[in-house]
C-alpha cells in the first residue's frame, strides 16, 4: 500500500484524468484509506452511494442524485446520522451535478465533483484504486514483463537474478522492480507486483553496478505494475540438474495463497537463460490448455501411425 494514501492523495492522483474538484469537507481530506488484505475487501472500496451498505468511495450518479434531492427533512437528518456511523472516505458527485446544500454544510464528509459520467468514474477507480490501497508483501527477486507475462526471477544471493533481468531488458522486455518488488492481492485473486518508491526505475548488478533504467533504455522499459504469472528460480550448482523443469511440466509454488508455475534453471551452464525465460513466457498459455507442445506432438505421431496403418 502506498503510505498513508488519503482522500487528498486520491484527488491528486485522479484530478486530471477524472476532472475532479473539491466542493466540501476539506477538513477531512487527510482521512487515510485502510490497507486492504484480500480481494474480498475490494467489494466495498468503490461503489454507488448506498445508505444501507456504504462504500468507502461513494459515487453519486443520476439515480443517487435524485434520491438525495428528494429526501424529506426528517430523512435527511437520519441519513446524516447514519453517515456519521458509516464514515465513508468521500463522495464523488458525477455528471457535473450540483451538490445538495445540506451535504456541503457537513465538514466531516469530503465532497468531490467530476464532470464525467458516474459509470466512467466508477470503472476507473475500481480498476486503479485497489493497487493504491492494497496491503503489499515484499518478495525477493527481479520482476519483469516478458511478452506481457509477469515473470518473477527468484533464487539465492549471487545467482544472477538482476543480470538475467538486464539481459531481458536488452531484448526489449520491461522491468517492474528489481531486488524487492512488492505484491498485493487484487480482485479476482489477481496477485499484482509493484515497484517500491525507494527503488523504482533502478536495477543493480554486480558487474555494472546501479543502472538508471529509463535513462538507459527509455521510459517504456519500466512498467509501473503487472500481474504475476510465472516464476523462474535460478540455481547455481550442477546438483540441481534433476530439478530443472521441462516447458510442459513446471513445478507448482504458492504465492500469497495462489498457485503459480515455476521453472528451475541452472545458471552455471553456458547457455542463454533469457531465451529460456522467453520460451517459458510463450508457453504458459499453452500449458494451461490441452494444446501444449507435448500434446500436439503426441497427436501428430498418433495421426501419422494411424495413417500408415490405414
Amino acid at each position: 500500500m502506498e503510505q498513508n494514501f488519503s482522500v487528498e492523495s486520491l484527488l491528486e492522483t485522479f484530478r486530471k484524468g477524472l476532472k475532479l474538484s473539491w466542493v466540501g469537507g476539506a477538513k477531512a481530506n487527510t482521512r487515510a484509506f485502510p490497507a486492504l488484505d484480500s480481494p474480498y475487501d475490494f467489494a466495498n472500496l468503490v461503489g454507488y452511494f448506498n445508505p444501507v451498505r456504504m462504500p468507502q468511495v461513494a459515487i453519486v450518479g443520476d439515480a443517487e442524485f435524485s434520491y438525495l434531492q428528494t429526501l424529506p427533512r426528517g430523512s435527511r437528518e437520519q441519513l446524516q446520522n447514519r453517515l456519521k456511523v458509516l464514515r465513508p472516505n468521500c463522495f464523488i458527485i458525477t455528471d457535473n451535478q450540483l451538490v445538495p446544500p445540506y451535504l456541503t454544510r457537513q465538514t466531516d464528509w469530503p465532497l468531490i465533483t467530476s464532470e464525467l459520467t458516474a459509470e466512467h468514474v466508477l470503472t476507473t477507480l475500481r480498476t486503479e484504486l485497489p493497487g493504491k490501497v492494497c496491503r503489499r508483501w515484499v518478495l525477493h527477486g527481479s520482476f519483469v514483463s516478458v511478452f506481457g507475462v509477469g515473470v518473477l526471477i527468484t533464487g539465492e544471493e549471487n545467482t544472477g537474478k538482476s543480470t538475467l533481468a538486464l539481459e531481458l531488458l536488452e531484448r526489449g522486455h520491461r522491468l517492474i522492480a528489481d531486488d524487492a518488488p512488492e505484491f498485493g492481492i487484487l480482485e479476482h485473486n489477481r496477485v499484482v507486483g509493484f515497484a517500491p518508491a525507494a527503488i523504482k526505475n533502478f536495477l543493480s548488478t554486480r558487474e555494472l553496478g546501479v543502472i538508471d533504467v529509463p535513462s538507459t533504455y527509455g521510459d517504456f522499459a519500466m512498467c509501473p505494475e503487472h500481474r504475476l504469472d510465472i516464476l523462474i528460480r535460478l540455481e547455481s550448482t550442477d546438483k540441481v540438474a534433476k530439478k530443472e523443469s521441462t516447458l510442459d511440466q513446471p513445478q507448482e509454488v504458492t504465492i500469497l495463497g495462489q498457485q503459480f508455475p515455476q521453472w528451475t534453471l541452472n545458471n552455471s551452464r553456458q547457455r542463454s537463460l533469457s531465451v529460456l525465460v522467453e520460451s517459458c513466457a510463450k508457453r504458459i498459455s499453452q500449458i494451461k490448455s490441452p494444446n501444449s507442445a507435448a500434446h500436439s506432438l503426441a497427436a501428430q505421431v498418433s495421426h501419422t501411425i494411424l495413417k500408415d496403418f490405414a
